[in-house]
């Protein structure tokens, strides 16, 4: 985990709004989330993509940024694949993993900001 303090979250949301973390922290896995929140609680912010939210002030206590990665292909038939994301997986990028890949079914989600996170498709 990386914690900064007092950060700017300019680069981490899509208005690109520059307001400040009180303190940013950086989970890379989901063993450091529970290790945070069974420590300090629950954050003031869970911070993924950065979409679908407007800063209009400086956020006091924790943000919490998901920086999950990882792709692995859990199965695959001629009719279906299955596909295990870190929340931190860019969408953008996915979709464009996948048709690189041919498998369709995602390519008219392409150009969605924001990460991955809690979605779940079938492909």
């Amino acid at each position: 985990m990386i914690v900064q303090i007092n950060q700017s979250l300019k680069n981490l949301n899509t208005f690109g709004i520059d307001q400040k973390a009180e303190r940013l922290i950086w989970a890379h896995s989901a063993d450091e989330i529970l290790h945070y929140i069974k420590h300090h609680g629950a954050p003031s912010l869970v911070l993924g993509g950065g979409s679908n939210m407007l800063l209009t002030k400086d956020v006091e206590g924790d943000v919490l940024k998901v920086d999950i990665h990882g792709r692995k292909v859990v199965y695959e038939d001629d009719d279906i694949v299955h596909i295990r994301l870190g929340a931190g997986e860019n969408w953008h990028e996915l979709v464009e993993w996948t048709v690189e890949k041919g498998w369709i079914g995602l390519e008219n989600l392409a150009l969605i900001p924001g990460s991955v996170g809690g979605r779940q498709f079938r492909i």
